[in-house]
């Protein structure tokens, strides 16, 4: 029994011994995902079934075409998947254009990076991460919702009903945002620009909207059992 109960620690301290060198191995920062491209280049390491397009390997990318014929039947979710040791980005280098109602989800383990100028659906639009703006860009969507904080120094114009989870511009402060219809605001908003809300804006939480070279303007009605603060440089 003794020697069986050696050689059983002996397993156990092996396995610990692995499973620390493959810990060690990983990049920093690396998340149980692969990084993901949207572009014109043709679908490599990405597997679509069931409504979801998930990365299964490094240099994975969903051509912007597949993506938009996929839409067309139903509802899609691009993912980085739930393994590799990247850092689960999703990267959209090529404007998406979605004609049907279809719900578009992106499900990023780190951010989602918008370097295109247009991202089209007609029905909603869902980012359940950080996104990175690299580039001016207008999201246009029966409804375009984003899960957590929005940042670049660019401009954000989105064309039809937005809701912000998170902080915009907290980290890297926008040049100017847009909202074409109604607005859900739960945190707070700073641009260097300034900050147009066109429809009904509602609020879920206490904000402070920002601009510190340009003017704040609503088009309709501000409601919500939440404080605003209005910090401009022009009304």
């Amino acid at each position: 029994m003794d020697v069986l109960h050696r050689l059983m620690r002996l397993v156990r301290l092996r396995t610990l011994l692995l499973a620390s060198l493959v810990a060690l191995a990983a990049p920093a920062g690396a998340q149980a995902a692969y990084n993901l491209t949207i572009s014109t280049s043709a679908t490599a390491n990405v597997s679509c079934s069931a409504g979801v397009c998930a990365a299964t390997g490094t240099g994975a990318n969903l051509n912007v075409t597949d993506l938009a014929n996929d839409l067309a039947a139903g509802a899609v979710t691009v993912s980085t998947g739930s393994s590799g040791t990247e850092t689960g980005n999703i990267t959209i280098t090529a404007p998406i254009d979605g004609t049907s109602t279809n719900g578009l989800t992106f499900q990023p383990a780190g951010d989602v990076e918008i370097n295109t100028g247009t991202i089209t659906t007609t029905g909603g639009q869902t980012y359940n991460g950080p996104v990175a703006l690299m580039t001016s860009a207008t999201l246009t969507g029966s409804n375009v919702s984003f899960s957590s904080n929005v940042d670049g120094a660019y401009a954000l114009t989105v064309a039809g009903s937005a809701a912000f989870f998170g902080a915009v511009g907290s980290t890297t402060t926008l040049t100017s945002l847009h909202t074409t219809t109604s607005a859900s605001l739960a945190a707070d908003v700073t641009t260097s620009g300034g900050q147009q809300y066109d429809g009904a804006v509602t609020l879920w939480g206490n904000s402070t909207l920002t601009a510190s070279s340009g003017s704040v303007t609503f088009g309709s009605t501000v409601d919500g059992a939440y404080a605003l603060t209005v910090a401009a440089a022009a009304s």
